[in-house]
C-alpha cells in the first residue's frame, strides 16, 4: 500500500501461503510458474504478500476477474508444464 514501509507488511513463505490458502506447495508453486497469484522473489525465493494474496482470494471468490479453477483443471496445467 502507499506509504507502507516493506517492514509492515506480512511476507509468506510458501509453505505458509499454501497452507492459508489450504492447496499444496506444489499447486501454489505452479500458479506462481503461471502467474495465477500475485508473488515476487527475494533472491530466488517465493514470497506472498499477507493482504494481497487474501484480496486475490477474495476477488475470486465473488467472482472477480478469472475464476479459480477447479483442482482437476489446475491439475491438467501443472500437467502440461
Amino acid at each position: 500500500m502507499k506509504g507502507e514501509t516493506m517492514n509492515e507488511r506480512e511476507l509468506l513463505t510458501v509453505s505458509e501461503a499454501a497452507q492459508l490458502l489450504n492447496v499444496a506447495k506444489s499447486t501454489l508453486y505452479c500458479w506462481v510458474e503461471k502467474q495465477l497469484i500475485p508473488h515476487f522473489k527475494i533472491i530466488g525465493s517465493v514470497r506472498l504478500e499477507r493482504s494481497e494474496v487474501e484480496g486475490w482470494l477474495l476477488g475470486k471468490k465473488r467472482g472477480g476477474e478469472g475464476a479459480t479453477p477447479t483442482r482437476p483443471q489446475i491439475q491438467q496445467r501443472c500437467d502440461l508444464y
